[in-house]
């Protein structure tokens, strides 16, 4: 572009200044107010020296159950005199309430907002000796929260860790801080997770077998450029043009083969939410129309790349569980993503022009980001997605290097923005600085309303006609267009680890650097880094033993390899600023821009919805050509600084590529995929099959205790539980501490009839893994049917301090207490376990026959008759409870009635000793009704 044009198609310097910092001042304003004021908003700010204190819950992956929890927080303190004056102030997240030694306190509020500070004058419940404060925190979104200072005199009381808390009835632990890490290795699935040092000392020769390859590739490369610029001397910007089209073309054949070599192995509903994508799809096939939000967990998103796939289905014949079903969208993948890959390639030649090397070094990050080469390989609508913005993105260029852009390109840019939010909503920053750009440029350059009209008029009117019905139709129904599944009106609330958020996650930074998997528990910049330059989520799964088989161990010395490029695309990020304020271009302004609004987005969504989960670049996925952009003037920027540094920075961005496409490249016959094309099989109900590939595993690898534990679950879910006894047996002989085994080994033990060793090896599986809530559930169970009640309580809520969302802990736990005759305790729990799961028949049964036990009747009828009601009257005992209920109440002929009943349902089942029991009952409800004169 010449200096003209340029001074034609963006403001001065001193504009794009105020346009930077008004970007900047709004960009932080918003942020603030979503932390410091938004009440939906579960993040946790700092107030003085007191700390924000949460129970020290377990991380877990999975998504958690919302229901309103209540934490208890506790703290003993001695005062040598009572001051005064004596000031309590307390934040909550969401509501508490506070006592000291016994006394409620009366806590005054500015506002409801949680954020604001509660005070209470409390000098007058304070006393000479020891005190003891407590706080009770209800949150039904997430951990219960406290921040609480008070001051008495000289003497200050706050929040650390010198407090105890218990979850929704648990045991006290020691309270965590807020701003603690979560540890990814608490997850406790009994696998080591790949380190980055560790992998890089076991494959250390295979590293350096990349480094040759790729000594060789550039010593090839540079002998053939040096051939091809002899032979075309006079035309060297034609022979770059084609080397960068021939490098391009050899990144799609490799994309081409990556897929080849691993659809065999790859299951569909594998990766993000695979499942839930192919249960979209699968809605189109069988119901002929889109389906709403609230039909399925993923069925919010916008339907473009359902409708093409189930389109794509419905040509091949084909239904989502057919295995050929894979093959349809492998292809899909890698039609995206080869149309991807060349939006790039064109958006690099506008952006470099006659830069060939630059071109060339953008497209290398593209074509080997493993982000980039995972998600392709994933059923999501990840990658369509991003095609789709990159198009736009493309076609935004060449419009803004037109002097007078032609209609047509406008209109098809509006759909090709269309088409975008019609494949998923987080591409919206795309079409708000693409649009702003546009329109910013021709108030530039001082246009005609006409001119408006045919540019952003032509652009806005065909964006909206593609995708506009669309969130038109959402609008009406829901009164919001943009929505998701976080929104209880269309699916049940949910939370997921850590629940809120603190400054000091999105500071951090350095575990994805030496243990990548799963550290967006430890912070929201090694979410970002360990899912941009690895599968630092494993496609979604709990443990590795689920996940695809990537090669690990590889792409945990990737993390350290991928130093290079995360350095070059900072040096080129700050360069693009810089040389976007000394030389303002709207084509740069369109990089900077759609670069930093996809970053702002991806923070903002971590913010509302504090999931480590959100801590994801391919979210970002978006800004792929700003990405490669800033990269390639990064890279471009350290190998100017010589000859010699050049080729070192060549050297490690070969090998880091090299590296990156290995570790998806699946081993066809390898242990890993063996295993992986088990699991498949399982997940699809191929139980035999599955046996056989798993016995496979387990003959090439005797000692391994994760194959044996893997064809143990399937001789399990074949019922074959002697089998699944003998292999996890095996198991945890070759790795003693593997919880999970012992805990799966208890429960082939339980179901084979011998409850003495279930118990001895549920006992060792939460010996070896505490956080094992399954397993102490069962202990539990066994403890309460040997009368054992005491510590099977012990063990129940150990479970609840697991996973304070499980709500049959709660139930028996409720019916522990009970049967110890603890019946307000008992109550708490039986309300925990329908808050949690509110159709829970079960809970409400058994709480009614506690607090017929207590001696109340008429709550005892209530309560039995919605136990009744959730179980559709097919449940003798539950109907047998209800007559009980009503003679205790002296409602002789309702139990008469009621109990005939429960008879004819326990004969139906042929259920003799019910029926026995039942009837006697019945006779005895008879007589009572005779003896009150009620006879019918």
């Amino acid at each position: 572009m010449s200096g003209s044009e340029r001074a034609r198609s963006a403001p001065g310097r001193g504009a794009t200044l105020i346009l930077a910092a008004v970007a900047v001042l709004v960009g932080a304003a918003v942020l603030w107010w979503l932390c410091a004021r938004d009440r939906t908003v579960p993040y946790l700010a700092r107030h003085g020296s007191a700390r924000w204190i949460v129970f020290p819950l377990a991380p877990s992956i999975r998504a958690r159950t919302a229901f309103e929890m209540d934490g208890r927080f506790s703290r003993s303190f001695r005062l040598d005199q009572v001051a005064t004056e004596a000031t309590l102030t307390v934040r909550a997240m969401r509501r508490c309430d506070v006592s000291i030694n016994g006394h409620v306190v009366a806590m005054a509020r500015r506002s409801t907002n949680w954020k604001d500070a509660a005070t209470a004058e409390v000098a007058h419940l304070l006393r000479r000796g020891d005190n003891t404060l407590n706080v009770t925190v209800f949150n039904d979104r997430g951990p219960p929260a406290l921040w609480l200072s008070l001051s008495a005199g000289t003497h200050t009381v706050e929040t650390d860790e010198l407090w105890t808390a218990s979850l929704a009835g648990s045991h006290s632990l020691p309270a965590r801080l807020a701003i603690t890490p979560l540890e990814p290795g608490a997850i406790g699935s009994g696998e080591a997770l790949p380190g980055s040092i560790a992998s890089l000392r076991a494959r250390g020769a295979t590293i350096v077998g990349f480094v040759l390859i790729a000594l060789a590739l550039l010593a090839g490369g540079a002998q053939a450029g040096r051939w091809l610029t002899n032979k075309a001397p006079s035309d060297p910007d034609r022979t770059g043009r084609r080397l960068v089209g021939a490098l391009a073309a050899l990144i799609g054949a490799l994309w081409a083969l990556l897929l080849w070599n691993n659809h065999p192995t790859l299951m569909p509903a594998g990766g993000f939410d695979g499942l839930e994508h192919l249960r979209y799809v699968e809605y189109i096939l069988v119901n002929g129309r889109l389906p709403w939000a609230e039909e399925g967990w993923s069925m919010f998103h916008p339907p473009l790349y359902y409708a093409v796939a189930a389109a794509a289905m419905k040509v091949a014949g084909l239904s989502v569980d057919d295995r050929a079903a894979h093959g349809v969208f492998q292809v899909l993948s890698l039609a995206f993503g080869l149309f991807h890959l060349w939006m790039i390639l064109l958006s690099m030649r506008l952006l470099f022009p006659g830069q060939a090397p630059r071109q060339a070094l953008g497209l290398v990050l593209a074509g080997f980001l493993p982000m980039q080469l995972y998600m392709h390989q994933y059923v999501t609508n990840e990658a369509a997605a991003a095609a789709l913005a990159s198009a736009s993105f493309y076609l935004a260029l060449r419009l803004l290097k037109q002097d007078r852009p032609r209609f047509l390109l406008c209109a098809g840019l509006g759909a090709c923005l269309g088409g975008a939010m019609l494949t998923k909503v987080s591409t919206f920053p795309v079409v708000v600085v693409v649009i702003a750009v546009v329109a910013g440029r021709l108030a530039v350059q001082g246009r005609s309303i006409r001119e408006w009209g045919g540019t952003v008029g032509a652009t806005l009117v065909s964006f909206l006609v593609v995708c506009g019905w669309r969130y038109a139709a959402v609008w009406d129904r829901y009164g919001n267009p943009l929505i998701g599944n976080w929104d209880t009106r269309i699916q049940p609330a949910w939370w997921q680890d850590p629940g809120y958020q603190t400054a000091a996650y999105f500071l951090r930074f350095g575990r994805a650097l030496t243990e990548p998997i799963h550290s967006a528990l430890h912070s929201f910049a090694d979410g970002v880094y360990a899912t941009l330059w690895g599968d630092g989520m494993i496609g979604g799964n709990t443990t590795l033993a689920a996940a695809p088989p990537w090669h690990y161990d590889l792409m945990a010395v990737g993390s350290l390899l991928a130093l290079v490029p995360t350095a070059a695309v900072l040096l080129g990020t700050a360069a693009a600023v810089t040389g976007l304020v000394r030389r303002p271009c709207a084509a740069w302004f369109l990089v900077v821009g759609v670069g930093g609004a996809a970053a702002f987005a991806v923070v903002a969504m971590s913010l509302k919805v504090a999931s480590y989960a959100h801590a994801k670049a391919f979210y970002g996925m978006s800004a792929m050509v700003p990405f490669c952009a800033v990269g390639a003037l990064g890279l471009d920027f350290l190998m100017r600084r010589g000859r010699f540094v050049r080729w070192i920075v060549l050297l490690a961005l070969l090998s880091w590529s090299i590296n990156a496409y290995a570790s998806f490249w699946i081993g066809r016959h390898s242990v890993a995929a063996e295993a992986y094309r088990g699991l498949g099989l399982l997940v699809r109900g191929r139980i035999d099959q599955a046996v056989t590939h798993h016995l496979r595993t387990v003959d090439r690898r005797p000692n391994d205790a994760l194959a044996h534990r893997r064809l143990g679950n399937a001789y399990r879910q074949a019922g074959r539980l002697v089998d699944a006894a003998r292999h996890y047996e095996r198991a945890v002989t070759v790795a003693p501490d593997l919880a999970a085994a012992h805990a799966l080994l208890g429960v082939c033990r339980e179901r084979l009839g011998r409850p003495a060793d279930a118990m001895n090896h549920y006992r060792q599986a939460v010996l070896a893994n505490p956080q094992l809530g399954q397993a102490h559930y069962n202990l539990a169970n066994l403890l309460r049917s040997t009368g054992a009640l005491d510590e099977a309580l012990g063990h129940y809520r150990l479970a609840i301090a697991a996973s304070p969302e499980f709500a049959l802990a709660h139930a028996n736990c409720g019916r522990t207490l009970a049967a110890l005759e603890r019946f307000e305790e008992a109550t708490m729990s039986f309300d925990r376990a329908v808050r949690v799961q509110p159709k829970m028949a079960d809970a409400y049964h058994h709480w009614g026959e506690a607090v017929l036990r207590r001696g109340d009747a008429a709550e005892a009828i209530r309560l039995a008759r919605r136990a009744v009601k959730l179980s559709a009257r097919q449940r003798h005992d539950i109907l047998a409870a209800l007559a009980s209920a009503y003679a205790a109440a002296g409602r002789h002929h309702d139990a008469v009635n009621t109990a005939q009943e429960a008879l004819q349902r326990a004969t139906q089942l042929g259920d003799t000793v019910s029926a026995q029991r039942i009837g006697a009952m019945l006779e005895g409800f008879r007589r009572q009704q005779t003896t009150s004169g009620h006879a019918p």
